[in-house]
This record gives C-alpha cells, structure tokens and sequence, in this order.
C-alpha cells in the first residue's frame, strides 16, 4: 500500500447572481445550488509514484581515450528546457457535483490551488542542466547511451462542500523536472575498433585550435582578458576545472613571480573522432587527442627557494578534447572547444619535488 502525505489548501468561489428584477412584485429567490455556494478543495501527493515519461530519441556520447596510458574522465554538460503543465482528470459526473457552469472555470480554480500551495507557476518555462562525467579506461573507446524523461508528480484533488462532504474527486498529474538517464555504457578497446575509427582532420580544426590556444595566452598577459574567450571555449565544468579555473588562473599565477610572455606551440591533433549522434546539420562535433606546449617567459617562484633570473620554460599540456564546428561545410565555420581534460599536472616539471609552489 502506498503511503499518502495530504497537504491541504481552502479555494473558495463564490458565484454571483446578476441581473435586475422588473416586476413590481418580487419573486422569491431560488434555492441555492451547489454551484451558488462555496465550495473547497484538499490536494493528496501520492507519495514514491511519480510517472516518467520518455522525451525523444535516445542519443550516444562516444568518448576515445586511444594512446593514452591512464583512465580520463570527461564531463558532459546537456541542458534542456520543459513547460511546467498539468493533465487534470475532470469528469463528467465532478462537473455535475460542482454544478456546471462554464467548463473552463473549474480547470482554472484547481490549477490556482495547485499553483499556490505547491509553488510552481504552470506555463511557464523552466531549463534543467544535467552534468555526466564518463570515465573511458586507458586504450578504449566508450559509448554511453543517455534519455531525457519528463518526471511527472501524480496525486488527487479531492472537492468538498464546505461541511466536509465529498462532492468528487480530480486525479491529476504535474510535470515537475526533467532527468538524463544513463541507459548503457559500451567500452570497446581501441585494437578492436581498428584504424578505422580516426578520420581525417577537418581544416577548421586546424585552422581554429590555435586561436583558441592563443587566446588562453592573452589571459597570462593580461588579466582583463577572460580566461576562456566565448568565441573558442564554452564554459563548461571541464574547461573550468582543467583550464580556468585551476591551472591558469591558480597554478601558473602561483608558480610565477611575473610573466613577460607566453607563446603556444604548434598543436598536435590525434584520434579524430565524428560524434554522428551528438552533430547536426548546424555544429559537427567531434572527440580528438590534443597537445600542445606553452613556451613562458618570466621568473619562476618554488616555495622553497629565492624567485629564478628571467628565463624561458615550456609546459606541456595533452589530453583528450572535444568540439563542434558551427556551421559546417560552409565558408562562416567557427571553432568551439567543448572541453580539453589535461591528464597529467603541467607544471609538476619545473620545481623541484618537494618545492611545490
């Protein structure tokens, strides 16, 4: 047996009668129906019995850790915005108790309560964010089958005279929230997939990685600069967390006195990999292997040591990548950088162990 939690609200309504009598004797009024008196309504939550409902096709995220040595985790940022609706059960037989009247006013009363007791405001228009992280063992390729469902809230808004008597009850349901179900995880090893499964670089990769590499290094030079510039890099937890938000603004600032100019290398790009389930016709998204070194030139600060004469040090940093070409096959592509997971600290290198900033 389900357990049941009643929240209760009053909804009053009263009719009223309109109109002027041009008799000379008045008649007497007639009796009050039930639709003339007040009337008020109890909502029941049931409770553990939320329906789900599918939304759309299911899609793939393929991630490829070919070539490296060590597990990575990627983290995949999806949102999606619903409509907060209701789906209100009213019979036939609820209208008749109520009174009648016109057809719309009992949905719109019921609905008010729900909106007041519950504080949610149907219609309007809510956006849910998922966040996945999907760890791909060294030398494999992983497939992780995802499905948006709508959650939906179910209970009973029970309709009572305002002695306590049951007039009829209005199941209903409430769409609440959204979820990113994981349906399955495939990991293939790469020797299995072949050679098959890299392709050739597409030119805006080429073209775009390194403007979105340089203007990393115009963050180092100037603070003004955002760290990861809105026209190469989007702001998800993964670029936060690898690039932003740990080693540029945190690790480089700290290990380096001062910085008089920075410089990336050449990157190199590996393991091309089309994610058909993810791209569309308006951004082609795809998963690689990207390196690159930073060439720093300044004086560098160790913990444990006096600050370094002006010198030149170069940081790697690899890791898997993924992007999206907007606009593909067209002369406007433009480069975006969903994520880049650096594997390895790219600074561990230039103080001794021990001496860490």
């Amino acid at each position: 047996m389900n357990r049941k939690r009643t929240i209760l609200f009053s909804l009053t309504v009263v009719a009223m009668l309109t109109g002027c009598q041009t008799s000379p004797s008045p008649t007497p009024a007639p009796t009050p129906t039930i639709a003339e008196q007040t009337y008020q309504t109890h909502v029941e939550m049931s409770e553990g019995e939320n329906a789900i409902e599918i939304l759309g096709p299911s899609f793939t995220i393929l991630t490829n850790n070919c070539g490296a040595s060590t597990a990575t985790t990627e983290i995949f940022t999806r949102q999606r915005s619903y409509t907060t609706e209701v789906s209100l059960t009213i019979t036939e037989d609820v209208r008749a108790s109520v009174g009648g009247g016109i057809p719309g006013a009992l949905q719109a009363d019921l609905q008010a309560g729900l909106e007041h007791q519950l504080g949610v405001q149907i219609g309007a228009t809510e956006t849910y964010t998922a966040e996945r992280h999907i760890i791909t063992p060294p030398e494999s390729i992983s497939r992780t089958t995802l499905q948006w469902q709508e959650v939906w809230m179910m209970g009973a808004i029970h309709i009572l005279t305002p002695d306590g008597d049951l007039l009829g009850d209005v199941p209903f349901q409430l769409l609440t929230t959204l979820r990113l179900a994981q349906l399955n995880v495939q990991t293939d090893s790469c020797a299995a997939n072949g050679a098959e499964t890299e392709e050739e670089v597409p030119l805006a990769i080429d073209v775009g990685l390194p403007y979105a590499l340089e203007c990393l290094g115009e963050h180092l030079l100037d603070p003004a600069v955002p760290a990861l510039c809105i026209e190469h890099w989007i702001n998800t937890g993964a670029n936060v967390e690898t690039l932003s938000g740990y080693i540029l603004d945190r690790q480089i600032a700290s290990v380096f006195a001062n910085v008089e100019s920075v410089a990336w290398s050449t990157p190199s790009i590996s393991d091309v990999v089309s994610d058909e389930e993810l791209s569309t016709p308006q951004a082609a998204v795809y998963s690689l292997r990207l390196e690159a070194d930073l060439s720093i030139t300044g004086r560098l600060r160790c913990s444990l040591r006096e600050e370094t004469v002006q010198d030149t040090f170069l940081v790697p940093f690899h890791g898997r990548a993924r992007v999206e070409i907007l606009h593909p096959e067209d002369v406007n592509e433009m480069l975006r950088v969903y994520s880049w997971v650096i594997e390895d600290p790219p600074l561990r290198t230039l103080c001794p162990a021990g001496d860490s900033p």
